[in-house]
């Protein structure tokens, strides 16, 4: 068990900490990113003392922590809508922005690119960033101008604040999970630099908080997740044509009985999804079939 330094707690006179967000760095099981608050803490897990250094530059509680894949740099986003980014080689700061008129929900590198970053917010804005050119968007998205006005229920959703995002590298897509319920996927065109809206995806009855790419070996597939308890398994498809003509199968189903804060796959062939939901247990899916 990983607890917070005494030292936290006395300055701060809480004595109930939230973990709000944990990640292993990319390539060494051994080092583990964990943020209280408004810190992060990095923990080397092969030494008595696991706490080997700590950083506090975001303004409010910190929603999310990433690494990029040479773990050279590390990016936070916050409730006061900034977003951070700290060199780990120099402690250096190249980026400490506002970049959202609500709070920062969540980050990503893009895969294979040190220093693009994607953030996401409640604003309903989707940010794309080349920190080492500027720290100014290369492009902003807002999501309200690409939301259906009717969900496929026949009620006025709402506005589609952005839960969650992810990238996938074999398919150069993102993923964004969204308050109206809706999935919206974009391509990365590296070559002029921005993303391409391509599909919008209506499965889920309330508020869609979960999108994940599955890391499964040879899979195309996107696990999403909802507050109506459900989640939903897309297969992508890897097609040469323009998305937009696609007619994607509907999805594998997965009634989950309450509502999901988190999905993961495991990087196995057992098609595995790990889920964390209200509750204080995980829950295993295996062998997960489209």
């Amino acid at each position: 068990t990983l607890c917070p330094p005494n030292w936290i707690k006395e300055q701060s006179q809480l004595t109930d900490f939230g973990c709000n967000s944990v990640i292993f760095a990319n390539g060494n099981q051994n080092i583990l990113y964990c943020s209280y608050d408004r810190r992060i803490f990095k923990y080397d897990l092969r030494q008595k003392d696991a706490l080997c250094k700590s950083f506090e530059y975001s303004k409010e509680e910190i929603n999310q922590v990433v690494v990029n894949y040479t773990e050279s740099y590390l990016a936070s986003c916050d409730d006061a809508g900034y977003v951070v980014v700290i060199d780990l080689r120099s402690e250096a700061v190249p980026m400490d922005k506002c970049c959202h008129d609500n709070i920062c929900s969540s980050i990503h590198f893009l895969p294979n690119q040190n220093l693009k970053l994607i953030s996401a917010g409640m604003d309903c804005k989707l940010n794309y960033f080349d920190f080492e050119r500027n720290v100014e968007p290369l492009q902003i998205i807002d999501i309200n101008q690409i939301s259906p006005s009717i969900s496929n229920h026949g009620t006025t959703v709402n506005p589609p604040f952005i839960h969650h995002l992810d990238a996938t590298c074999n398919l150069n897509r993102i993923a964004c999970a969204t308050n109206d319920t809706n999935i919206y996927i974009f391509e990365i065109d590296y070559q002029e630099d921005e993303l391409i809206h391509t599909q919008c995806l209506s499965g889920h009855a309330l508020c869609a908080n979960q999108s994940h790419f599955a890391r499964w070996p040879v899979s195309n597939c996107l696990a999403t997740a909802g507050n109506d308890g459900k989640l939903m398994i897309w297969d992508l498809l890897d097609d040469t044509e323009d998305d937009e003509t696609i007619q994607y199968p509907p999805p594998v189903i997965i009634d989950h009985g309450c509502k999901v804060n988190w999905v993961t796959t495991s990087e196995t062939s057992s098609h595995s999804l790990l889920i964390s939901d209200l509750s204080p247990a995980l829950t295993l899916y295996s062998n997960v079939t489209i």
